[in-house]
């Protein structure tokens, strides 16, 4: 607490100077503030209601908004009791027409209602949540709420309900079922659809990287997700075939550091990385006068990491969880190919050679491309 407060009397002084407030002690306060809230509020929310919430017996989302100065906000929208799977396959199953559907096709949509899909960006951001509706809402989220609300009237992400056309972002609730529930959630001041078949949402987001083509947006199904990770190699940039002992090519920097760590865990839960932590939420890892990785994980929960990630407008940590030594971590998106920068692929590339001396190397081409070759 005394390094937050510290830091907020450092930009008030810069403030009231007229004097830049830089990036760093930007970036720096923001950590401090996350630490702060994972290790202060957190807790602090929990010890305050968490015997009271065990009277209720419906499962729910509490929302809480702060505002400094204004009051605090708090709603709450009750969950599904019926597993999301089901719920999906009772509502595929009403819009399928047997009659013109072939066998084959029907079967397609069968296997289709199981599985569920991730979404990545340009920037290397990749989306992959336990329910496909979270999937969903947090890749709208990423492309911006107020973006897709702004532009209702140039994209094609609608759908007729009963009598409305209705914008898979909307400002007000304009759809309610009988029994009560809504089939938009709340989020962020904006009503998601959510209640949509899995290939409509597929539809809907294809639709809508057509009309953003600058982010990149890519859908890919779970079980085709797992048919690529079975390949020798993995390529994670199109038209990229992979070269003798390859495992990984890319030229994204983000998405190839990712896949990489992945790699890693997959030969020994990073065990050989963890010699080199530097210890602290934010976790670095560095060795001496060879390789320094500032911010490399943080270590957190799934909650927290949500709540980190939603309160800017980019995110900064990969979802993909990694559990070192019993502690549940998640990897910084924020990996550069440049001279300076906290993350570099140099730097990954020196702590690959060192900590797997003899099994893998990072290779770094002209082209600007990357490969994890196995030796």
């Amino acid at each position: 607490m005394d390094n937050l407060d510290s830091l907020y009397g450092t930009k008030a002084y810069f403030t009231t100077t007229g004097r830049t407030f830089g990036e760093e002690l930007q970036k720096a306060l923001e950590e401090a503030e996350e630490e702060y809230v994972c290790n202060k509020v957190f807790p602090a929310i929990r010890q305050g209601i968490e015997e009271t919430m065990k009277k209720l017996q419906c499962p729910m989302d509490i929302i809480i908004k702060y505002q400094p100065g204004k009051e605090l906000q708090i709603d709450y929208h009750r969950l599904k009791l019926d597993n999301e799977d089901t719920a999906q396959q009772e509502e595929d199953d009403q819009n399928v027409d047997t009659e013109n559907d072939s066998e084959e096709k029907r079967e397609r949509k069968q296997k289709r209602k199981s599985v569920g899909f991730s979404v990545s960006f340009a920037d290397g951001t990749m989306i992959h949540r336990l329910k496909g509706v979270d999937t969903w809402k947090d890749a709208l989220k990423k492309i911006g709420l107020q973006l897709i609300y702004d532009n209702r009237n140039r994209h094609e992400a609608w759908h007729t309900v009963g009598n409305k056309e209705v914008c898979v972002v909307e400002r007000e609730e304009t759809i309610r079922e009988s029994d009560g529930a809504s089939p938009q959630d709340f989020e962020d001041g904006f009503f998601i659809m959510t209640q949509l078949s899995h290939e409509q949402k597929k539809k809907d987001l294809e639709s809508l990287g057509a009309f953003l083509p600058q982010l990149g947006i890519k859908f890919k199904w779970d079980d085709e997700e797992k048919m690529v990770e079975e390949e020798t190699a993995v390529c994670v940039q199109e038209n990229m075939p992979p070269s003798k002992g390859s495992l990984i090519k890319s030229r994204v920097a983000n998405s190839f550091a990712l896949e990489v760590v992945k790699q890693l865990y997959s030969l020994d839960k990073l065990e050989s990385v963890s010699h080199y932590f530097v210890r602290n939420q934010l976790t670095a890892v560095e060795k001496e006068g060879d390789f320094k990785l500032i911010g490399m994980f943080i270590r957190c929960t799934q909650e927290e990491l949500e709540y980190r990630n939603g309160r800017s407008t980019s995110t900064r940590w990969f979802d993909t969880p990694f559990v070192v030594n019993g502690e549940t971590m998640f990897l910084s998106n924020q990996w550069v190919d440049k001279p300076f920068g906290a993350l570099r692929i140099s730097d990954l590339q020196k702590m690959v050679t060192t900590c797997y001396h003899g099994l893998l190397e990072v290779k770094r081409y002209n082209d600007g491309s990357y490969e994890l070759k196995e030796l």
